[in-house]
């Protein structure tokens, strides 16, 4: 685990008083408004396709027509994960079938499952400044949205 970085003094200024307040309050709402939404997503998500609807664990997009013309387009999703120990198991399964008779094409999954580079920033760091000079050729940043948290003190109270 990596060592806690020094805390930063910071003078309290109204100005930053405000700022903190004004971030602090809206992040609160939103998080409060994300909650909401969700719950009202999944109840009329629950309204159209019933717990026995076999249409629940398909992924696919309906339309559904609404007065004055509106739509209302529900998307199913299902989220998949890849469990790589067994893959490689059914992979070496799948390379020993025979081509397809028709086309003479082999088995593959590679319209199925891709294999995509990630980045670690931690490893980037651990890497000599040479690999890191040669490899920095081949990686792009941006910055990102800022990740800020607000941690009360261990004796206030909610």
């Amino acid at each position: 685990m990596a060592a806690p970085r020094p805390t930063i003094p910071v003078e309290m200024t109204p100005e930053l008083s405000d700022l903190v307040g004004a971030w602090f309050d809206l992040a609160e709402k939103l998080a409060t408004v994300k909650a909401a939404e969700l719950d009202a997503r999944n109840a009329l998500f629950n309204h159209f396709y019933k717990a026995d609807d076999p249409k629940r664990n398909q992924s696919g997009t309906e339309k559904f027509g609404m007065p004055a013309g509106w739509a209302l387009e529900i998307e199913r999703r299902l989220n998949w994960k890849v469990d790589e120990a067994a893959l490689a198991a059914c992979t070496a399964e799948i390379n020993e079938l025979p081509p397809d008779p028709e086309t003479g094409e082999l088995p593959s999954i590679d319209a199925c499952i891709k294999f995509k580079p990630q980045f670690s920033e931690s490893g980037y760091r651990s890497l000599r400044d040479d690999v890191r000079l040669i490899l920095d050729e081949a990686l792009e940043s941006k910055p990102g949205t800022p990740g800020i948290e607000l941690t009360k003190p261990k004796n206030a109270r909610s």
